[in-house]
């Protein structure tokens, strides 16, 4: 991916989408309007071309199974490590496996054992 100017960060990442025939989705609202992109990018993935451009800016990449790109802000939220024991019950009181357990509040969640 090589430009011969200085470019906006929106105009690089939908270069760098149209180049490498992906859609792209974001949100104009993160984008900074004033971060300009003078880098030249050779013979680099897809993932390293987009580390490049969005490096400082708080913007990360995800790429979906159907090889969509979608950019998003990070998350400001740690993850947090550690095990949660318990036994989730259905409303006999029999032991439920395949249950979804969200922590309240969060995105953070699993499945209980099968």
């Amino acid at each position: 991916m090589i430009w011969n100017s200085i470019i906006s960060l929106e105009d690089a990442i939908v270069k760098i989408a149209e180049k490498v025939k992906m859609k792209l989705s974001y949100s104009k609202d993160f984008i900074p309007e004033n971060k300009r992109i003078t880098k030249q990018l050779k013979a680099v993935t897809v993932q390293e071309a987009f580390d490049v451009v969005l490096a400082g800016t708080g913007i990360e990449l995800m790429i979906t199974r159907g090889n969509r790109l979608i950019l998003t802000k990070k998350s400001r939220v740690q993850q947090a490590t550690g095990k949660i024991t318990g036994v989730v019950l259905s409303e006999d009181g029999e032991p439920l496996s395949g249950a979804n357990v969200i922590v309240v509040g969060t995105t953070f969640g699993a499945a209980t054992d099968l």
